[in-house]
């Protein structure tokens, strides 16, 4: 599952019943009242020098490295009628979103919501009365698996004769 996936899958288990859109000129058009979007803001990889060794289903010993721990700023938007729906959405939302998950390589993507931001129908890009922004990042890292001390077979190590 993929960090914009987590999030929509959050946004419908918190409430919402409306089209979920994926862009800002789709947003413009949009006509509902209960909708909402989830757009990506930025990236923003730090260098790592994370190495650790494991051993893998096979039981064969493994290094992990990790090159980035990986920041990911997402922007969600909850539109509604109300005040009061969008706030029913937005604590849905909250709840159902979590610490995070563990994505589709089994690693663990925190979650993170970090501000709302309300404005009204003037303000909107969309054709709502009440919207927030929620800002949420993803925390994880970028991994390289290899095994461990493995050296090809044609290799000839000598120690002196």
């Amino acid at each position: 599952m993929t960090k914009k996936e987590y999030l929509e899958a959050a946004l419908k288990e918190g409430g919402m019943t409306g089209r979920i859109y994926a862009s800002v000129k789709e947003l413009k058009h949009a006509q509902g009242t209960n909708s909402g979007a989830v757009l990506r803001g930025k990236d923003k990889p730090t260098r790592s020098k994370s190495k650790k060794y494991y051993k893998d289903e096979e039981d064969r010993s493994m290094l992990r490295h990790k090159p980035y721990d990986m920041e990911t700023t997402y922007n969600v938007v909850i539109a509604a009628a109300t005040e009061e729906k969008a706030e029913e959405v937005l604590e849905g939302f909250l709840k159902a979103v979590g610490r995070g998950y563990y994505d589709d390589g089994g690693n663990w993507v925190a979650v993170e919501p970090e501000e709302t931001d309300w404005v009204d129908e003037d303000d909107s890009v969309m054709k709502a009365k009440v919207a927030v922004q929620v800002a949420v990042i993803c925390r994880y890292g970028l991994y390289i698996d290899t095994e461990a001390g493995a050296m090809p077979e044609e290799t000839d190590i000598s120690f002196g004769e």
